[in-house]
């Protein structure tokens, strides 16, 4: 584990977990490969340029996020990746409003914003879920209290 600026409260395994020749690892990955396809399914007529010049091939890689009490990570995007998405592993119960959930916006990290308004969208998560975004889509998550650990797989397709 180390630690990394964008987390407050928190820590990320280091390198890529993809990397383990491990039979739960490559049980995982195959989930979230298949989830990838039935997103690019759901999208398949879209004229989006990310979907429609996706890579030929890709690689995924991930690596572990776990917060504390009061933990968050702060607004970014992942300038490698072509998709980006998190696979839930545990999520404190009895949460206060919107606390522990991630939030996506179109503007964030240290980027200018003119004084101009963007939209917001909280999305709660769970255990167990993955959900998947645009790795040029800003995100952050919410600050919880909790004496439960936040645990999240985050991951990127990074086209080969």
């Amino acid at each position: 584990m180390r630690g990394q600026a964008l987390i407050s409260n928190g820590y990320q395994t280091a390198g890529n977990i993809f990397r383990e020749d491990h039979p739960l690892i490559r049980r995982i990955e195959s989930i979230i490969r298949s989830k990838i396809e039935a997103y690019r399914n759901i999208f398949a007529g879209s004229a989006e340029p990310f979907l429609t010049r996706w890579p030929e091939s890709y690689a995924l890689e991930g690596w572990l996020v776990a917060m504390h009490r009061e933990g968050f990570l702060r607004s970014h995007i992942h300038e490698s990746g072509w998709i980006s998405g998190t696979l839930y592993v545990n999520v404190p119960k009895e949460l206060e409003k919107d606390q522990g959930c991630i939030s996506f916006s179109t503007h964030g990290g240290v980027y200018p914003g003119d004084q101009k308004d963007f939209p917001e969208k909280i999305v709660g998560v769970e255990r167990g879920m993955i959900n998947l975004f645009p790795s040029s889509l800003f995100h952050h998550t919410i600050p919880f209290e909790s004496k439960e650990e936040r645990i999240s797989l985050a991951f990127d397709v990074v086209p080969s």
